[in-house]
């Protein structure tokens, strides 16, 4: 049988993930191994329907249980920046750069800027501030779903669980 390549394992850099200022801050997200594995990674809706559908590259407050692979609805993911990587021939199909899309190299990298906002009223009630990404287009394709945490400056540390005070027993 014929020996398949072994491929890449998909990996994402985000330039600052700490003490990002809430009333925003530009980061720059890189990544690489983002490429088509098909059938994964074929879109099931238009307009990349039957193609390569890349990678959403977003940030926002997503619940623990985000991923589409595991069958999460999309309600469990909500994006306040966003970007769509997708092979260059594919970009002016979804819109161009002015609808988000961002070049996603034949080798499975991309660089694209994202701008992290501390937006509460937009934060999913137990959602965590992130960078992710995930298939764009319907694909669902596990490799693809990255999560890189984000925290911003000032925000409160978790209030400590108070230890219980052992009773007092008279003497």
């Amino acid at each position: 049988p014929p020996v398949q390549p072994e491929l890449p394992t998909p990996s994402v850099t985000v330039s600052k993930t700490a003490g990002i200022d809430p009333a925003g801050e530009t980061v720059t997200v890189t990544g690489t191994g983002f490429v088509a594995v098909p059938p994964a990674t074929t879109g099931a809706r238009p307009p990349l329907a039957g193609k390569f559908t890349g990678a959403y590259v977003a940030f926002g407050s997503f619940l623990e249980a985000w991923q589409p692979s595991a069958g999460a609805p999309a309600s469990a993911r909500k994006a306040i920046d966003t970007r769509w990587g997708v092979l260059a021939a594919d970009m002016a199909i979804i819109g161009g750069a002015n609808a988000g899309a961002i070049e996603l190299s034949e080798d499975g990298s991309f660089s694209t800027t994202l701008t992290l906002t501390r937006e509460d009223a937009a934060a999913l009630e137990g959602g965590r501030w992130g960078v992710y990404t995930y298939p764009g287009g319907g694909a669902k394709y596990a490799p693809f779903e990255t999560y890189t945490p984000i925290t911003f400056a000032g925000a409160p540390d978790p209030e400590p669980t108070p230890e219980p005070t052992p009773p007092t027993t008279p003497p």
